[in-house]
């Protein structure tokens, strides 16, 4: 699927450049900082671009950013399949484009990192724009928007629906910048990159502005060097987890079971809960095992032991909290 982008970065000829920036200026985030195997989770922002060269024959510009971010990619380990068009790329005439472009796009928002490069393969295409073509890329925006920016277990399912979308939109336009790398010791920070030679620009020594322009390492604007950079962000738990829609369902299972006061059906659907979290790929191992002991301690305090004297009392089974409750993420 992404033969041709690799192809496209490893020519010598396209002079792609990509690293961390020294950072940007008037930013207080603080000293970069390692992704932690097995207890970070990772997001990655599109922040801004600028555009100087687009392919000839074009009226209107309509630019539609896709690609594949994850761990692992030849296994589809943790994969996020992308297709976004930020509202400033839709029809915009050629010389509107020689301008930095401010708009945050979510491309992967909390994605358990499980050690290894974090692998990168993305293309900002350039496409003709049509009535045609809008209609066709706002589909496969909105198709892969629901097969989750936030839960692999989702992504995993449209990614083959989702490739075919793209096969289908690279058949109609070119590469404007690409990237097809992994991060081997990922941290946080901005990660550009651009279309220039490694003698016009050292990215490690480069930083962007308070306006988001890319100064160089002698302190100057790079007006004519086409880039975007993104945000990588670290955060020690998963503040969405009670949306992971297979977590979300087998809790609420275990919900109806226990409120009904149907303790079999409860402890069955307690397993079914477990192994659920357990096996989720949206989740790391430890705060995975803080939600099965906080369900196990509710279930048992909502079904306590029967009592043996004559005057058993009628149990009445306790209400489970919510999902988002189980345990204080944010």
């Amino acid at each position: 699927m992404w033969e041709w982008l690799k192809k496209l970065w490893e020519d010598p000829t396209q002079n792609y450049v990509a690293a961390y920036l020294a950072g940007r200026e008037g930013d207080d985030d603080g000293q970069p900082k390692e992704i932690e195997e097995g207890k970070d989770y990772f997001t990655i922002t599109l922040e801004c671009m600028r555009l100087v060269n687009v392919r000839e024959g074009l009226t209107k510009f309509y630019g539609v950013l896709s690609g594949t971010v994850g761990c692992d990619l030849e296994t589809r380990q943790e994969t996020i399949t992308v297709i976004v068009s930020p509202e400033a790329l839709k029809g915009v005439e050629k010389p509107k484009l020689a301008k930095v472009i401010v708009q945050s796009v979510p491309i992967c928002e909390r994605v358990p990192y499980s050690g290894g490069p974090i692998d990168l393969r993305l293309a900002l295409l350039s496409l003709e724009s049509t009535n045609l073509l809008t209609g066709v890329v706002d589909v496969l925006t909105s198709f892969a928007s629901a097969a989750g920016v936030a839960y692999v277990e989702q992504a995993k399912k449209f990614v083959g629906p989702i490739e075919k979308g793209l096969s289908l939109l690279r058949s109609q336009g070119g590469c404007e910048i690409g990237l097809f790398k992994g991060i081997s010791v990922p941290r946080t920070g901005y990660y550009c990159v651009a279309r220039a030679p490694q003698s016009r620009l050292d990215l490690e020594n480069c930083r962007l502005s308070k306006n988001w322009e890319l100064i160089d390492q002698r302190g100057r604007a790079t007006g004519d060097v086409p880039y975007f950079v993104l945000r990588i962000e670290a955060f020690g738990k998963k503040k969405n987890f009670a949306r992971i829609p297979s977590i979300r369902d087998a809790y609420a299972r275990l919900e109806k079971a226990t409120v009904e006061g149907k303790e079999k059906e409860a402890n069955e659907a307690f397993e079914f809960f477990r192994r659920t979290v357990i096996w989720s790929p949206d989740l790391h191992q430890a705060d995975g095992e803080e939600m099965i002991d906080t369900a196990r301690k509710r279930l048992a305090a909502s079904f306590p032991p029967k009592r043996t004297s004559v005057a058993t009392e009628a149990r009445t089974p306790a209400k489970l909290p919510a999902l988002d409750e189980l345990v204080a993420w944010t």
